[in-house]
């Protein structure tokens, strides 16, 4: 059976459903192939038993307007037929309906329950003759979401964790107790950098050495702070993804951003550390399977699920969240024998659901994973 999944949004995304995407090329008799973002290359040619990989720029793609690099990867597609060709989105975005629109199926399959720079009439009259499914709109997390509405595609057991072919060498690992890794990068959900500096300030003072990841846009504050403060590495802008894999597996804690590298720490840092924003909150931390150690710091909001589109001067969800919030996050998880396996401040926030302005609001109750949030 040849099938095509067309998931062309971010990084992190990718790295998410990578397990999904893996669990589907594994099938006996399955040829998969994928359109993903030229942005994430390095990251799709790590995903196990692929056929091919089609990349196309991610906001690029319109009705009125496709690129010539775009046009001919379409063009190439145009003539392979599909038994089945599979939108892997939620919050759908004009461009994948042009792409779908270029491919020829037998079967064609999407899930979006939420278009993001369409009305929904216009989605809904893109998708006019492909199976749509959606799951139920309670269900929150990504990844739980689309095992859900995959169960009426596919018979087989689908995973939700995680498959990417990077390898690390258990004897090569070199991790210190006292090492911190920190993910500056991140657009919408990114903590101010003056916090980071403050961060790292606080932590050195304890005797922690310090490693720097994150973009190109990041490199120029990791080698101010390598500069001017001693027992700081600077990786920003500097590794690729499958080095910083080497580099993360080292730190004995990481604490990032929402983004896709944190996403890859997630995988392979022993424990992980999100300063969670509002604008996708729990969609995509913590994983529902993950054999590692996840954690997340968190101010609840009543304006929570706004998909990043604030309409606050700042982003109060982010900008709210202190250094001694983190810090405090930090020393909790490091002293393990003061924390419980699954804790939460302020449990009226532990439960939450997705589009909680049609879905009834948080609500009491708690996920299978360790939360802290800042609610003091």
């Amino acid at each position: 059976m040849k099938i095509l999944i067309i998931k062309n949004d971010g990084i992190g995304d990718l790295i998410l459903t990578s397990g999904i995407i893996a669990s589907i090329a594994a099938q006996p008799g399955y040829e998969v192939d994928l359109v993903t973002c030229e942005a994430s290359k390095e990251i799709a040619t790590q995903i196990p038993g692929l056929h091919s990989v089609s990349y196309v720029s991610r906001d690029q793609i319109s009705f009125l307007n496709i690129g010539d690099a775009d046009k001919q990867v379409l063009q190439r597609l145009l003539k392979i037929k599909y038994d089945k060709a599979i939108v892997l989105r939620r919050f759908i975005r004009q461009s994948t309906f042009v792409i779908m629109n270029y491919v020829h199926a037998k079967e064609k399959f999407c899930f979006w329950q939420y278009p993001s720079n369409v009305s929904t009439a216009v989605a809904e009259e893109e998708s006019m003759g492909w199976t749509h499914i959606q799951g139920n709109e309670r269900t929150l997390h990504e990844l739980e979401y689309y095992r859900d509405v995959l169960q009426n595609v596919f018979e087989f057991d689908l995973s939700l964790k995680p498959s990417l072919g990077f390898s690390v060498d258990p004897n090569q690992i070199q991790r210190n107790e006292k090492s911190i890794g920190m993910i500056l990068s991140g657009a919408s959900s990114r903590w101010p950098m003056e916090n980071w500096k403050r961060l790292i300030l606080q932590i050195i003072a304890d005797n922690w050495t310090v490693s720097l990841f994150g973009g190109p846009e990041d490199r120029p504050f990791a080698e101010e702070m390598k500069k001017n403060i001693g027992g700081v590495r600077a990786f920003a802008g500097k590794l690729t993804f499958e080095q910083s894999v080497d580099e993360l597996s080292n730190q004995s804690i990481v604490v990032g951003n929402d983004t896709g590298l944190t996403h890859l720490a997630g995988m392979y840092s022993q424990t992980l550390l999100v300063i969670q924003g509002g604008g996708t909150f729990g969609r995509f931390f913590p994983w529902p399977e993950t054999i590692h150690d996840q954690y997340l710091v968190y101010r609840p909001m009543k304006c929570f699920d706004c998909d990043w589109r604030c309409k606050l001067d700042v982003r109060e969800c982010i900008e709210l969240i202190t250094v001694e919030d983190v810090y405090g996050a930090i020393r909790r998880i490091e002293n393990k024998s003061q924390i419980e396996k699954n804790i939460v401040l302020g449990p009226w926030a532990g439960a939450y659901q997705l589009a909680w302005k049609r879905g009834g609001g948080i609500q009491n109750g708690l996920r299978s994973t360790i939360t802290i949030d800042c609610t003091h």
